[in-house]
């Protein structure tokens, strides 16, 4: 069994990003995408935006 995978992440905005997935095992290719788009904070945490 052979399996290679190789994930790319793209930050899209400060709000959204992609991450492309390609894979082989034993000969066999897969390509995924997942957008993601950031809805908000979790709760009791704070995002700093810098000085």
């Amino acid at each position: 069994m052979t399996i290679k995978s190789e994930s790319v992440l793209v930050v899209d905005s400060a709000e959204s990003y992609t991450i492309t997935v390609d894979s082989t095992e034993d000969g066999v290719q897969t390509h995924e995408v997942l957008r993601a788009l950031r809805i908000g904070d979790c709760a009791g945490t704070t995002v700093s935006k810098g000085d």
